[in-house]
């Protein structure tokens, strides 16, 4: 019931605002409105230097809000879905 209802969460906290500035949640790099391995893997090759990021900003990339985008980011995505870890910070991120 926590995982659904923090998916839930996700999906409805991202949305375009009205001054044509996109809001995403923090750790959706690939902007598809949900929190998932892919989100993991586009970060990790962002940070690698081997791909760009799809979304218009790179604070979406910080995913545990400690100002810095690193490797802790993607590890904080995949220990949230896989282990039970606490979500990101449910703030806007806005681009």
């Amino acid at each position: 019931m926590k995982y659904f209802l923090c998916l839930i969460v996700l999906c409805f906290c991202t949305s375009q605002t009205n001054a044509g500035h996109l809001s995403l949640l923090h750790g959706d790099v690939n902007g598809d409105t949900v929190l998932n391995l892919t989100d993991a893997i586009v970060l990790i090759n962002f940070i690698a230097g081997t791909d760009d990021l799809p979304v218009p900003c790179a604070a979406v990339a910080d995913v545990n809000s400690d100002g810095v985008v690193n490797l802790e980011d993607p590890l904080f995505i995949l220990h949230y879905l896989f282990e039970g870890g606490p979500p990101p910070v449910p703030e806007f991120v806005r681009c």
